[in-house]
């Protein structure tokens, strides 16, 4: 992007409902502004967007409370046994997440 100062402005007016949906959508966006955002629409730039991947996001928090609970066993030394049902059980579902997601990953999605 080279570095000279915009002076001119374009002024486009959108109801409430519309205004919301622009904004919504740059903020599943990399684009930092509402500014960006519509300049690269308008000037047919590329605009690339944020997609999120719930069954990861699932595999990613059950590894944080899993992570949780081996610190708890790297500080105390001595798991009690309700605390290892927990631990085995948060292995378990980790183990089922990742076999799903493997099978869903290697699922071909093109159309």
């Amino acid at each position: 992007m080279s570095n000279y100062q915009r002076k001119k402005c374009l002024i486009i007016y959108l109801n409430q409902d519309e205004k919301n949906k622009f904004k919504d959508a740059r903020a599943r966006s990399t684009c930092r502004t509402l500014s960006e955002y519509g300049r690269k629409l308008l000037l047919g730039e590329p605009v690339t967007i944020y997609h999120r991947d719930q069954s990861l996001d699932d595999i990613t928090e059950n590894f944080i409370e899993l992570n949780r609970e081996l610190e708890k066993i790297k500080t105390n030394g001595v798991l009690p046994d309700a605390d290892k049902t927990h631990l085995f059980q948060q292995i378990e579902n980790i183990r089922d997440m990742l076999t799903k997601y493997t099978q869903h990953a290697g699922q071909d999605h093109t159309r």
